[in-house]
């Protein structure tokens, strides 16, 4: 998951580095067409040098400011990714009002990838990669879910709201442990579209799942994007007319803010 202090620095970085390739390859440019007779050392030996040795730097330039750009463009702007964060804090603040600890209740923005490198098969069938979440803690996941074109094969609440293209709403679901019967793994995974060896993973790694999620398909420019996921360790959601409500609101925004990321 991106972090959004990271992704800022790293794109101003980057601006500043276009800058810098702005001004040596006009330098380069201007330096081509000089004659170092005419300029005072070492300003003349920068010349010729540049005449003789480094007639490809304006083109190398070039590149490098088109390879920047790309990457900008990939990465989306920082501004971007803060309003869609600030969102999310919205969205889990006005559903969960319980003085809980903020990591048991959480939002999570997935985005689909035709590809992504993992360690599981099909990785060209379609993904859904989690890219922000409420909050400050549990931003390191690494979970995705399948999202093909095949609806039957989609993992996951995401990938059922997702193939779906509406919003899909599992509860009281079982308190799972590593000790947990057998019979319970296998509901969990029936109710929440996963395999069964895939919670038993995340068992044997201590970790806590969700007794109950909430997926909402998004769009952007009118096209399906991702989906946002809202998990809770509580056996209900609570406030699922306000969910509905303010993302009716919100949607809108989040819409126009994911046509700069």
């Amino acid at each position: 998951m991106r972090g959004i202090n990271a992704s800022t620095r790293l794109h101003t970085g980057i601006t500043r580095f276009q800058y810098v390739l702005i001004g040596v390859g006009a330098i380069m440019a201007f330096s081509i067409k000089a004659d170092p007779i005419k300029f005072p050392f070492p300003l003349g030996a920068v010349v010729t040098w540049t005449k003789g040795e480094a007639s490809w730097a304006p083109a190398l330039a070039a590149c490098l400011l088109f390879i920047c750009q790309a990457v900008k463009n990939y990465m989306g702007w920082p501004w971007g990714w803060d309003m869609a964060h600030y969102l999310l804090d919205e969205l889990r603040s006005r559903i969960f009002t319980l003085q809980d600890p903020a990591f048991q209740h959480r939002v999570t923005l997935f985005r689909h990838k035709r590809f992504v490198w993992c360690c599981r098969l099909w990785p060209w069938s379609g993904w859904l990669v989690p890219v922000e979440r409420s909050l400050h803690m549990t931003r390191n996941s690494k979970v995705c879910f399948r999202a093909s074109d095949e609806g039957d094969h989609c993992e996951g609440v995401a990938g059922w709201a997702w193939a779906t293209r509406s919003c899909y709403y599992v509860a009281n679901l079982p308190d799972l442990r590593a000790e947990s019967p057998k019979q319970d793994i296998e509901d969990y995974a029936k109710q929440t579209h996963v395999p069964a060896e895939w919670i038993q993973g995340k068992l044997a790694q201590n970790k806590f799942l969700p007794r109950s999620l909430y997926g909402i398909p998004v769009e952007k420019s009118g096209k399906l994007w991702g989906v946002i996921v809202i998990d809770s360790r509580h056996k209900e959601i609570m406030s699922q007319i306000q969910i509905d409500e303010f993302y009716e609101r919100s949607a809108g925004i989040l819409s126009r803010v994911l046509e700069k990321v």
